[in-house]
């Protein structure tokens, strides 16, 4: 079917005007804003998650203040919802917000032999709804804190990496409830011998996600690439993993 001048034009044009909304969505809200209000020495942001609802939170660490963890949230407006920011312990490198505003604190803390991976699920009021729990089961050697991602119905997965850490590590998740009930153990994601760079994790409406790393393929050819896979809610692979980049 051959396409008139006009309607080429109509189809140009409501291409440009979504171009144009996608555009200007954009724009910030309004000016930058201090997140802590405890100001002597530094403070740095750790990590920062927004649920369905609009809340955010922002993890900081205050160097001034032993590298301690805080968290400051806000609804959708940009409002505060605390005064201040809450203490939430050391070495906390994860948060993730739900659509009712519930969140979950991931960090780092003794197991054992090493360190391991921990949890703690707060209400929208900042009251612990589920005490801090231990994400491994192993727990020989050393755990490294990866990535959380929770979605609107607080559902969330978390990942991390078993091993040497840098190098010739087990990278696994694990899928949990909202009310911090695991789906099943711990599945692996990945061994690999290669170097490997960090985790990140995104997770739909139905509690399915993804897993995303960098590796560095050998025999040596170029620089670290992109890899990800697929998991259906229980944990579950849905695939193989594969090379994105």
């Amino acid at each position: 079917m051959r396409l008139s001048f006009r309607s080429v034009s109509l189809v140009l044009s409501a291409v440009f005007f979504i171009l144009y909304a996608t555009l200007a969505a954009a724009e910030p809200y309004g000016d930058p804003f201090r997140v802590n209000t405890y100001t002597p020495g530094g403070q740095s942001v750790v990590r920062v998650s927004t649920g369905a609802n609009g809340d955010t939170a922002v993890l900081i660490r205050d160097n001034a203040r032993g590298n301690a963890n805080f968290v400051r949230r806000y609804n959708a407006a940009g409002q505060a919802l605390t005064a201040e920011e809450w203490f939430v312990g050391f070495d906390a490198l994860g948060v993730a917000v739900s659509g009712s505003g519930n969140f979950a604190v991931l960090r780092s803390a003794p197991d054992g032999s090493g360190n391991g991976v921990f949890v703690t699920l707060y209400n929208r009021a900042g009251n612990v709804i589920v005490p801090e729990f231990r994400v491994n089961d192993v727990t020989v050697g050393e755990q490294y804190v990866k990535s959380i991602a929770m979605n609107a119905n607080g559902q969330f997965v978390v990942g991390w990496t078993q091993g040497a850490g840098g190098t010739s590590s087990d990278h696994l998740v694990r899928p949990y409830l909202a009310n911090g009930t695991p789906v099943g153990p711990a599945t692996l994601v990945r061994t690999t011998p290669h170097n490997t760079m960090g985790i990140d994790l995104a997770i739909d409406s139905q509690g399915n996600f993804v897993v995303t790393w960098s590796e560095l393929m050998w025999p040596y050819v170029n620089d670290f690439d992109v890899f990800a896979r697929r998991f259906a809610s229980t944990g579950t692979a849905l695939g193989s993993a594969f090379r994105v980049s």
